[in-house]
């Protein structure tokens, strides 16, 4: 490689001794112009083997190596193999090795599952050129999915260019065939995959995703429901994409197995928790006055009530004075929210709150105790009441801009004191037969007086 200026000399007089020629002479010499010398083309040659024998669903590697050959004008920068894959092998992803720098395979779906007459081709490029007179190496990742017998043969083009012929059973040129090879049944037990998943989610399921085996299928439930199913790439990752129906919200138990394909097994479960996150929850009253439907918003994306800790509530002891709580409080914790964020939460009650206040229980500011107050900005009309509360800061019982909101409150009437115990009234009906019943008795005693 480089550049190339030839001079010759000679004799003008046609006499047989020019004088002897310099680089650059232009008296009685010719010369040709600085000319680019490039590299030229490799000569390579191709093996490939694989394990002697192969268990369906246990993946393995078709091991190439390359060589250049001493005489090779040039040195090999990349391969480009066209691979035959047999029926029962499954081609799990691009080649890999030491010296690849990268590498692209058509088509690029993995896995690529072999039928016999379909080819897969795949360029290597390498990290380190190969130079005349070396070698170098890389991985096919695959794996069986039946029992048989099976032989892979790939083409290759020995000057290094991307397009070698497409390879026939049992070629000879310019081709790289592995010996036949047993392939016996499996009885591999899968073990439990890694399972990775977000704790808290608002609406649907989140993307799950984990490690295992390649080539195994991953099957992921909600309980006994299937959400979803992946293969295991070759890079041992897999990850799904939950469809369907939206999750109720509560507590679910994600689980996810792999299953080995050659034989069916199904090893153990992988579980984690999900808590379903829900923007409203009806319930009960504490008081039995009636269902209340709580409403929560903004906070963010993922912000929404944990359904498992927020509910109804009785009031907490100790409220001041004359004030009574017609349904109690409503008590909720929020999850997921943007830290130092605000949410707006509105209660529909069972029935009227206009001419009531509300009130809070919970520390009225920074390291005070608990207490009740009435936290500023709360709107109480017809049935519905709504405040807003900041993570972190007044209203947030764990005092923490951390994304989760605790909130204990509700409207409250000022009037009898919440241990009274008011008399029951007579209906008038009632009243009247009592009256009649006073009337009679005293008839009764006057008449016997006078007797």
């Amino acid at each position: 490689m480089g550049s190339s200026t030839n001079t010759a000399s000679y004799d003008p007089s046609g006499g047989i001794s020019p004088v002897n020629p310099t680089a650059g002479c232009t008296t009685d010499c010719a010369s040709t112009p600085a000319t680019p010398v490039t590299p030229g083309t490799p000569a390579l040659s191709v093996t490939k083997a694989n394990p002697g024998s192969l268990a369906v669903g246990t993946p393995f590697n078709y091991a190439f190596s390359v060589s250049n050959a001493a005489s090779a004008f040039g040195p090999a920068t990349s391969v480009t193999i066209k691979d035959l894959v047999p029926a029962g092998i499954s081609i799990t992803g691009v080649p890999t090795g030491a010296n690849v720098a990268s590498a692209t395979c058509t088509p690029n779906t993995f896995p690529f599952a072999g039928n016999g007459s379909s080819v897969l081709t795949c360029t290597v490029n390498f990290t380190a050129a190969v130079a005349a007179g070396g070698n170098t190496s890389f991985n096919l990742p695959a794996v069986p999915t039946a029992v048989g017998s099976s032989t892979n043969t790939a083409s290759y083009d020995p000057s290094g260019g991307i397009n070698p012929v497409n390879p026939t059973a049992g070629c000879t040129v310019n081709c790289a065939s592995t010996p036949a090879t047993p392939v016996t049944p499996s009885t591999q037990v899968p073990v439990a995959p890694t399972l990775t998943v977000s704790p808290t989610t608002v609406g649907g399921y989140p993307q799950i995703s984990g490690t295992g085996t390649p080539g195994y299928t991953i099957t992921v439930k909600d309980g006994s429901t299937t959400l979803c199913t992946a293969i295991v790439a070759a890079d041992q990752t897999w990850s799904c994409t939950p469809g369907g129906g939206l999750p109720t919200p509560g507590l679910h138990t994600i689980s996810a197995t792999q299953t080995n394909p050659g034989n069916g097994n199904t090893g153990p479960a992988t579980t984690t928790s999900l808590n379903v996150l829900g923007t409203t929850f009806t319930g009960p009253t504490a008081t039995g006055a009636g269902n209340a439907t709580a409403t929560l918003s903004g906070g963010g994306a993922g912000c929404g009530f944990d359904v498992s800790q927020s509910s109804f509530v009785a009031a907490a002891a100790g409220a001041p004075g004359q004030l009574s709580f017609p349904y109690g409080n409503v008590h909720f914790v929020a999850r997921g929210c943007t830290p130092s964020s605000s949410i707006t939460v509105s209660v529909t009650w069972p029935g009227p709150v206009t001419g009531m206040a509300y009130w809070k229980f919970g520390p009225a500011s920074a390291g005070a105790a608990d207490s009740w107050y009435q936290p500023p900005g709360a709107v109480v009309s017809g049935n519905t009441t709504s405040v807003v509360v900041t993570d972190g800061g007044q209203g947030d019982d764990d005092r923490a801009a951390n994304g989760v909101i605790v909130d204990p409150s509700g409207p409250a009437r000022v009037g009898a004191a919440p241990d009274a115990t008011p008399i029951p009234a007579l209906e008038p009906r009632m009243l009247a037969m009592a009256m009649l019943l006073m009337l009679a008795a005293g008839l009764w005693n006057l008449r016997r007086r006078r007797g």
